[in-house]
């Protein structure tokens, strides 16, 4: 595309056969030979259109050209005969070889995917905004010459077509600018792509933002006929608090950003997040408003990923729950790196998953077991994070200070007494069932097991009010709390949580579905499993259950190029 050849696209990539054809232009050059190259390409299209024209030339006039020239009229292949009694003329075996694919091109549905962040339960159900791409190169097919690809490898990520819409190439520190190489960037390199754009999350009662940066090659698999995908991604995901609960990130308004860095500037859309509006890489968050960066690695597949608790995993944290094992924590070194068992802290040179470490003073990062071994200013031996759960369901009681310990109302106040859930009388205090209309006398501090639906649900509640139909990320406990015209404190349901309950052999799963081959294009669903690390902001720790696990699942379309 450029004088020197260096970014030529490929003959395959353009379409061009594999071999020129053999005729020989007459009384010169034959033509045949293999097409690896743009200059092949040239070098075929040049004789060829000689020969013909050579050939045209001396059927036009055959007075000046007798006889016709032997190179104008080769010899051609007897057709073939399928009956079995031939034996000179055999017709094939197999089928042509076909183009295999160069490119991979997908694009999540970003209102079905479904993102269930920590332990909590509270943070579950989340969605994506549309307009995510990811392009991905496609090679070493294991059967490019037959009439299947077969299994590829695909690597990247590589540009999105589309224009700025579908830009996710930008500047990190900035990602308004849009980039090739750090050059680009000036003072805010490094350029890097991100997964999709902006993404706007709430859950009881605070909401933030979050930038998903790739910061590694993305590689995997794809069956191209079998519709079946596997692919790992690196990402850094930096978390900003959100003070406007129907706007957790700047939107791009009517080509305005509304809030943010960029508040006024004009904007692209690179994704729409019902409710919460059009999202855009021209509207960062207000670096301010960062609470944290946590790493985490996806594995995207088509597949059934299960995770199951052993021996090896770390004890959950919360004295109450000491005795039950938890997915996910951190080890007791200064970066809080994620584990799952001590053997992923011996690795980055810790010693226990959940252990303790000096958060500050004269030995930060070392491992401790009490204060008295963190001396110095800012000492304190302590972990990241807030104390970890199995899930949002095991029992609860109501403390002497008037706080839940434990159960699906963990770290909420409580008055000791028992409230109405649902019915006339909703939230009152209560008894027994009876003076509960329509509802029912629940402890305030509920546990109970946690069953099969769509990620599980608390059985014995709570049940959790939000606004309907419009700002169901909404929490109320009337009308009065649904600002949004329209809206009323009339959507309930039981607290989600997984299915794991804290015990060795507990499992959670998430499952993909392969895409229908058909031509080029076909639509499916990856899932992936994942730790991910506290942030700085205990209330979003709190709120979402973290460290904790998180599951996703994802559906998408991909079209191969």
């Amino acid at each position: 595309r450029v004088c020197g050849g260096g970014d030529d696209l490929t003959p395959a990539a353009i379409g061009f056969a594999a071999n020129c054809p053999s005729v020989t232009i007459p009384g010169g050059s034959a033509c045949g030979g293999a097409i690896t190259n743009l200059q092949d390409i040239v070098n075929c299209v040049d004789c060829v259109d000689e020969f013909k024209a050579d050939c045209l030339d001396f059927l036009s006039v055959p007075a000046l050209k007798s006889p016709y020239p032997a190179e104008c009229n080769p010899p051609t292949a007897p057709p073939c005969d399928a009956t079995p009694q031939n034996t000179a003329t055999p017709c094939p075996t197999s089928t042509p070889g076909i183009m295999c694919p160069t490119q991979v091109m997908t694009e999540v549905n970003g209102s079905a995917v479904d993102l269930d962040t920590g332990w909590t339960g509270m943070g579950h159900d989340a969605h994506m905004p549309s307009q995510n791409r990811l392009t991905l190169g496609v090679s070493l097919c294991s059967n490019p010459d037959s009439s299947t690809c077969g299994v590829c490898a695909t690597s990247g990520p590589l540009p999105n077509a589309g224009g700025a819409a579908f830009n996710t190439q930008r500047c990190v520190l900035d990602t308004s600018v849009q980039c090739t190489s750090d050059g680009d960037c000036g003072g805010n390199a490094p350029c890097s792509f991100f997964f999709g754009s902006p993404l706007p999350l709430a859950a009881g009662g605070i909401t933030f933002c979050v930038t998903n940066q790739i910061t590694a090659p993305v590689t995997g698999t794809v069956d191209v006929e079998g519709g079946t995908t596997s692919t790992t991604i690196q990402l850094l995901s930096s978390v900003y608090t959100s003070p406007t609960l129907n706007k957790p990130c700047p939107t791009c308004e009517s080509g305005v950003c509304h809030g943010g860095l960029h508040d006024g500037a004009t904007c692209v859309v690179n994704g729409t997040s019902p409710p919460f509006g059009a999202v855009s890489f021209d509207c960062p968050p207000n670096p301010g408003a960062n609470v944290g960066k946590v790493s985490t690695t996806r594995n995207y597949s088509t597949g059934t990923q299960t995770v199951s608790l052993s021996a090896t995993n770390p004890n959950c944290r919360d004295p109450v729950f000491s005795g039950d094992k938890c997915f996910c924590d951190t080890c007791n070194n200064l970066a809080g790196t994620l584990c799952s068992s001590n053997a992923d802290c011996v690795l980055v040179g810790a010693t226990v998953c959940g252990g303790k470490r000096c958060l500050g003073g004269v030995n930060p990062g070392a491992p401790c077991a009490n204060n008295s071994e963190c001396p110095g200013t800012g000492g304190g031996c302590g972990v990241a994070g807030e104390a970890t759960r199995p899930n949002a369901c095991n029992d609860g009681t109501c403390s002497s200070t008037m706080t839940c310990v434990g159960g699906c109302n963990n770290f909420l106040d409580c008055t000791g007494a028992f409230k109405c859930v649902g019915g006339g009388n909703d939230a009152a205090l209560c008894t027994v069932d009876s003076e509960c209309p329509g509802g029912a006398c629940n402890d305030q501090c509920p546990g109970g097991a946690c069953v099969a639906g769509n990620e599980g649900t608390c059985a014995a509640g709570p049940v959790e009010q939000f606004c309907t139909p419009q700002e169901t990320f909404r929490g109320c406990a009337t009308n009065a709390d649904c600002p949004h015209t329209g809206d009323t404190c009339t959507l309930r349901k039981f607290r989600d949580c997984f299915l794991d309950n804290g015990g060795i052999s507990g499992s959670v799963a998430v499952s993909g579905t392969s895409y229908p081959t058909c031509g080029n294009v076909g639509s499916g669903t990856v899932g992936a499993l994942f730790c991910v690390p506290p942030v700085a902001a205990n209330l979003v720790n709190n709120d979402f259950g973290l460290p904790g696990l998180s599951r996703i699942t994802q559906p998408y379309t991909a079209t191969f190029n």
